[in-house]
């Protein structure tokens, strides 16, 4: 169904003439079939093939970092970190933040607000407040997000642009792209916005997808985890159907396919698939895992990157190429991983017990040059900042972690001392 006021007033004009000159009985025939092809968008018209939105230039554009939730970024590795700039602010940090410019995007909720912190000092450049249901998704035509049955566009400013209202209500709903096409997934629904002439449009579909979990997208693939049916879903969002439905798997964190089209799945067991010509999952092959797997991530070429508690493991097709203990971490690795430039791997760690306690930052480089040695620097955070939603970015230059304390949070940009000193300067 696609969504188009203004075509809909040129059709009700247009009916109302006919029915001067018409009887009565063609009048009310014409004018059913009038209104069912505003409804069907011309009956079996298609979306364009490409939707006109694309990501921003941003070194964190969407939740885990682009499109296909590798969580990588060109940053310059960090090996001898400080603390460049601390923020605190009221609510709650809702959803992993996006970086747009020179601004890093939070939303918050208790207080209900989206704010823009800038990268450089930590100051608070502009905050509006508005309920936010969903991630954010930083493109070319704005920043992105949705209330209940709105679809928002801000500005680098924090000006909304544009308000577009959806023909449902939204719940739980996921926010993403593909082929240039918004693609929003809410348990029952999918829609589809597309943009032509900076005209919006909408598509949209009921359909039974279940809880939708970090979908995942590349040129022609698009994937998704039913959160509550346990299965992994190769989908297709311009026609509205499944092409593939693989059950009982688990996913811990998100989906994320490498360029070799392979991805992971599994918790205590640990399931390689692989994705051929676009259209057919295949699982490759399956490994029992003696702890229960934290972490999954594309790391270079065909290899895979998983971390169970302080455990680090290689993986591609052939099963694991090598394991290694990290000493000196923790127990727990208690955020998503990210890879800076060099393969350099940003986590942070800490003691369980009750609570999490004695968090670190820690920056691993795997040497692949000497037998897959690696070595690592470390630095302790602030101690009032929850292990419970920690989030971890990369801005090329800089890491940054946001995490909550009571009713507050914590933002944290890490720096390489070196580039402190060169900003002082």
């Amino acid at each position: 169904m696609w969504y188009k006021a203004k075509s809909r007033v040129v059709s009700a004009v247009n009916q109302r003439k006919r029915e001067i000159l018409l009887s009565p009985v063609l009048a009310l025939l014409l004018l059913m079939a009038s209104l069912l092809v505003s409804c069907r968008g011309g009956g079996e018209r298609r979306p364009p093939e490409f939707g006109g939105f694309e990501l921003a230039d941003s070194p964190w554009p969407k939740v885990n970092a682009d499109l296909r939730n590798t969580r990588h970024v060109e940053g310059t590795p960090i090996t001898d970190p400080e603390i460049a700039w601390v923020r605190e602010i009221e609510g709650r940090v809702a959803f992993e933040p996006v970086i747009a410019g020179d601004k890093l995007i939070v939303v918050t909720w208790n207080p209900f607000k989206i704010l823009a912190i800038s990268l450089s000092n930590g100051s608070v450049e502009w905050q509006r407040y508005i309920y936010i249901i969903s991630p954010l998704l930083v493109t070319k035509q704005g920043i992105i997000t949705l209330s209940q049955n709105r679809l928002f566009f801000f500005n680098n400013h924090g000006q909304i642009v544009q308000s577009v209202i959806l023909p449902i209500h939204l719940r739980n709903p996921v926010l993403t792209l593909f082929n240039g096409f918004i693609v929003i997934l809410d348990d029952n629904y999918l829609l589809l916005v597309d943009m032509e002439n900076n005209d919006i449009s909408i598509r949209f579909r009921n359909k039974a997808l279940g809880r939708v979990f970090n979908p995942l997208s590349t040129s022609d693939i698009f994937m998704y985890y039913n959160y509550n049916g346990g299965q992994i879903v190769l989908f297709d969002p311009l026609l509205g159907f499944e092409r593939q439905i693989i059950d009982d798997v688990k996913v811990t964190r998100y989906l994320s396919i490498n360029d070799c089209n392979i991805f992971l799945s599994g918790a205590d067991e640990l399931d390689i698939m692989s994705i051929t010509d676009s259209e057919k999952i295949t699982r490759n092959s399956s490994y029992p895992i003696s702890k229960y797997i934290g972490s999954y991530i594309p790391y270079d070429g065909c290899d895979f990157l998983a971390i169970t508690n302080s455990t680090m493991y290689l993986v591609n097709d052939n099963g694991f190429s090598y394991y290694h203990l990290i000493p000196n971490l923790g127990t727990s690795i208690i955020n998503d991983l990210v890879i800076n430039r060099d393969g350099q791997i940003v986590l942070i760690a800490g003691e369980s017990s009750d609570e999490i306690i004695n968090l670190k930052l820690a920056f691993v480089t795997i040497n692949s040059s000497a037998n897959n040695d690696y070595y690592y620097t470390t630095m302790l955070l602030p101690s009032n900042i929850s292990g419970s939603r920690l989030h971890v970015i990369s801005n090329s230059d800089s890491i940054i972690i946001t995490g909550s304390f009571n009713d507050a949070s914590l933002i944290i940009s890490v720096q390489d001392s070196k580039s402190s000193a060169a900003r002082r300067r």
